[in-house]
């Protein structure tokens, strides 16, 4: 019988990461990888895929097809190292489309809400969860510290933050005094008198 063990989820900035372990038949195995578990995905991924191919009874005449993601590196080598067969590539639309659904599964049970995906990639579903996050401080508790933001989404998360702090935060009135509240050496100088100029 043939395995696979696809992943969802992981360029969104909010939300669990999704493992899934696929059998031919139909049968799965999800996992959830949650966002303050972020660093240590690849431990967890391992978990998953181990518990998923002994729950769905893989046997040593199996073939397990792991998606290329680096996710999974770690996985498929001590795989390999139980002798179990690993093939890496893409996996097949039906194990897709299980693992992005599992993904807006847990996304909607985050907001309370199943979020439209309008495209293929995370871009435009990141920025909607960027307007979210911005009407929703609570949520910030979802973030994903592992998601590597691209340069041209930090600039526009600049634009869109710039001159409008979050709800429920109040910014201070100018840089030096922004400084002081942070700050205890800015506090300290701002107290200090002006020196004579004459």
């Amino acid at each position: 019988m043939r395995f696979e063990i696809e992943d969802a989820g992981g360029g969104c900035v909010l939300g669990p990461e999704v493992v899934i372990v696929r059998a031919e038949d139909g049968r799965s195995h999800v996992g959830e990888i949650p966002a303050l578990a972020a660093l240590e995905r690849e431990g967890r991924a391992v978990a998953i895929a181990t518990v998923g191919l002994a729950g769905l009874g893989a046997g040593p005449d199996d073939t397990v097809l792991i998606c290329q993601g680096n996710l999974f590196d770690r996985a498929a080598s001590l795989l390999a190292e139980d002798g179990v067969r690993i093939e890496r590539g893409q996996v097949s639309p039906e194990a897709h489309a299980l693992a992005e659904g599992e993904h807006l599964r847990a996304l909607a049970r985050v907001l309370g809400y199943a979020p439209p995906m309008r495209d293929r990639g995370y871009a435009g579903l990141n920025f909607r969860l960027m307007a979210e996050l911005r009407r929703r401080p609570a949520l910030w508790r979802h973030w994903k510290v592992s998601v590597r933001v691209p340069l041209d989404l930090q600039a526009a998360q600049v634009a869109f933050w710039n001159g409008r702090p979050p709800a429920g935060t109040r910014r201070a009135q100018n840089p030096r005094a922004r400084r002081a509240a942070t700050d205890p050496r800015g506090a300290a100088q701002q107290q200090r008198p002006a020196a004579d100029q004459s």
